[in-house]
């Protein structure tokens, strides 16, 4: 961004000199070196919230997997107050990554002041 702000604000030094081709190629080059970056970040952003909405379904199966698989014997009473506790736990831990994100930018929010 700082090389376009740049060519435009000095066009007529870039067209008396012919550097034009110059600035194009170096822009062009800088463009794509950030649309790599976003699109990396957009990927791992995707893979985020994926896992923020994955996880949480998966938890109270591989718990009850776990449970039974231990050689332990559950009954129907007991599995939905689980399930219903698990349900309660879903949204905070969906919650939890925005949290610290958001206490991060406070932090620095608070050094600048």
């Amino acid at each position: 961004m700082n090389h376009t702000t740049e060519a435009l604000g000095n066009i007529k030094t870039l067209k008396l000199y012919s550097w034009t081709d110059v600035f194009q190629t170096e822009i062009q080059a800088r463009r794509v070196y950030e649309f790599r970056k976003m699109k990396s970040i957009a990927i791992w952003l995707t893979a985020i919230i994926a896992s923020l909405y994955f996880f949480p379904q998966v938890l109270s199966s591989v718990v009850f997997s776990t449970y039974i698989g231990t050689g332990h014997d559950i009954d129907l009473a007991t599995a939905f107050t689980v399930l219903i506790l698990f349900d309660l736990i879903k949204n905070p831990l969906r919650q939890l990554p925005l949290f610290f994100s958001s206490f991060i930018q406070v932090m620095v929010a608070i050094r600048r002041i």
